[in-house]
């Protein structure tokens, strides 16, 4: 967040992108995970789209977590607070906090360029990319996703129809 912007306006500004890639490295090499329980259901449902429509995996990142984090709000709301309260520094009720910390994940994207929607990087059928999804997810056995398995098929579904 702190640096996103400059590294759009200054791409070949060395200092900058190795420290990005710096974050990014430590975002994945499984030192920020350590003991924390983790979910991989955005990753899976992007890859998904990376292989059906070629769109490269940080944009089906940006399509599919905002989703992902509406349709398991329940399930996440916590997290949500956690992390609008320490991320974007949000404050007021818990509830708003957590919504808040979405629509600003939403607005940081858009700020690095990123479309968060699958209508606005390709033209799909949505009912029959999410039935092609679910049919692989199905013959993959994975009914069941997330830190606490429960982001379910229908939560699957329902996360690729509101990214549309």
């Amino acid at each position: 967040i702190e640096i996103g912007e400059k590294v759009i306006a200054n791409p070949s500004d060395y200092v900058l992108a190795s420290n990005l890639m710096w974050c990014a490295n430590h975002a994945l090499n499984g030192n920020l995970r350590c003991g924390v329980p983790t979910d991989w259901a955005t990753h899976m449902i992007g890859h998904e789209l990376t292989a059906l429509f070629d769109i490269d995996h940080a944009r089906t990142l940006a399509i599919i977590a905002p989703n992902l984090y509406r349709v398991m709000m329940n399930e996440k709301r916590d997290k949500l607070i956690q992390y609008g309260k320490r991320i974007w520094q949000l404050a007021g009720e818990d509830s708003e906090v957590a919504h808040q910390a979405i629509d600003k994940t939403i607005a940081f994207f858009h700020q690095m360029g990123m479309k968060t929607k699958i209508s606005e990087n390709t033209d799909v059928d949505i009912s029959e990319t999410a039935k092609i999804i679910i049919n692989r997810f199905n013959e993959r056995g994975w009914k069941a996703l997330g830190e606490k398995q429960e982001v379910t098929i229908e939560k699957v579904e329902e996360i690729l129809l509101a990214s549309y």
